[in-house]
């Protein structure tokens, strides 16, 4: 057998090859004699969610739905606490919680930060009660969260969906020399390589044991083909309304002009260039922070001192998110130039669309508008004038804007942005 170092391997290429026989050793052989999936209609399909973050939220809730619509039986297993879980003790050693009415589990980790191999228990506990429960499909709706994992082998015992919201970067294909000195430049890169890489692998086995990819933009399905088989990978728009049940339209402009920013506001979503640009921001008598959930974004906000902030810390339910769009006049979004570096999407951009509520926004996201929008205001990133200049733009003109989004933005939505959609491809891709 050839040498992995023979020719001439990239470092990548290298790296791949080696963490690739690592973790070739934790997927059984059974794992990679799965057949192809059968129908999801003969059984239960079993959903996980491992993440609990604001985007789980609305889409436990809108996919199971839609499941249910669709006369699919159900079995999941979520990051998000169970109402029943609520009271549980903030001290104490962890325990596992079960909600019998509506199959949600749930494993929380203390202190808030991501346990690897306490997250890998939890993941193959789920797949194994999938497989006892009868389940044809098993769909893990955040696979980062797996890559990141350590611990015994990824077994899910049939069909598996797995979605990928960022898609690690293929290898690298720059010239040797100056992939040495960038490392040596930066010593730090070498943890970052190889935990990228091991993420490559780890999709290169979930792909050889019959697994099927979903990805939510053209760009991450090109990303992610440099990776795997591209005949194994579906493009979803991401879900975030209910074909059954579409949200509110944004109200008529309220009395004193309030500008929302719509998601988590941190740093790395432009929060700290929006604060830099507010006191020149003429007209706007409220700048409305629905979920400053880290420290580091409440004391940015905090030196801030402008008293036209209007904060909140914590996550919201989906009602009271979707109020605070109905009832700002504007929503901004301050996105940095690297916000889609993954090949993500902007999931709180659909959310305005959805309800028809005007914006100002950053290039890096604007590819996610309709073709021909005329409800935004797009500005270069990481500029304060610029996004300064933006919002004097949206505030002078905001009555047209309003027009424009209410006529083009729920109706992109609805056409193309649906938990039934996505359910569909889901079950499409596990079907195959």
């Amino acid at each position: 057998m050839q040498s992995p170092c023979a020719g001439t391997r990239s470092i990548d290429e290298i790296l791949d090859i080696a963490v690739g026989r690592r973790v070739s050793v934790e997927v059984s052989k059974s794992e990679r004699d799965v057949k192809p999936s059968p129908r999801a209609t003969d059984g239960p399909i079993a959903f996980f969610d491992g993440i609990g973050t604001a985007h789980s939220l609305p889409l436990v809730a809108g996919l199971d739905a839609a499941a249910s619509r669709a006369g699919f039986r159900r079995h999941w297993t979520t990051a998000i606490e169970p109402p029943a879980v609520a009271d549980r003790p903030s001290s104490g050693p962890l325990s596992c919680e079960w909600t019998p009415t509506r199959g949600f589990y749930a494993e929380f980790c203390e202190s808030g930060t991501f346990a690897p191999f306490a997250y890998r228990a939890a993941w193959r506990r789920a797949a194994r009660r999938a497989r006892d429960e009868g389940a044809v499909l098993f769909c893990d709706l955040a696979v980062e969260q797996l890559l990141a994992s350590r611990g015994l082998p990824v077994r899910a015992g049939l069909p598996g969906v797995w979605v990928v919201h960022q898609v690690p970067a293929p290898p690298d294909t720059r010239p040797l020399a100056l992939r040495v000195k960038l490392t040596v430049a930066n010593p730090r890169r070498w943890r970052r390589q190889l935990r990228t890489v091991r993420a490559r692998s780890i999709l290169r086995r979930l792909a050889a044991s019959g697994g099927r990819f979903v990805v939510h933009t053209p760009a991450a399905q090109d990303r992610l083909a440099r990776i795997v088989p591209g005949d194994l990978i579906r493009t979803a728009r991401w879900p975030i309304i209910s074909a059954a049940a579409p949200p509110e339209l944004a109200t008529d402009a309220p009395d004193d002009l309030v500008a929302v920013f719509p998601g988590e506001c941190r740093e790395g979503k432009g929060l700290d260039v929006l604060l830099q640009a507010l006191p020149a921001m003429e007209g706007l008598a409220i700048l409305d922070l629905p979920s400053v959930v880290t420290g580091g974004a409440q004391a940015l906000v905090a030196r801030a001192a402008d008293p036209r902030i209007r904060m909140g810390t914590t996550w919201l339910t989906n009602d009271d998110y979707q109020q605070h769009l109905r009832s700002a006049a504007l929503a901004v979004l301050p996105y940095r130039a690297a916000a889609t570096a993954n090949a993500g999407i902007s999931a709180s951009l659909l959310d305005i669309l959805a309800v028809g509520l005007p914006a100002v926004i950053t290039r890096p996201i604007a590819g996610g508008l309709p073709e021909g929008y005329g409800g935004a205001v797009v500005v270069e990133p990481d500029s304060a004038p610029a996004l300064a200049a933006g919002m004097a733009t949206a505030i002078a003109n905001v009555d047209e804007l309003r027009r424009c989004a209410r006529t083009q933005g729920p109706a992109f939505v609805r056409a193309q942005h649906t938990y039934e959609q996505y359910l569909e491809t889901i079950i499409e891709a596990g079907s195959r």
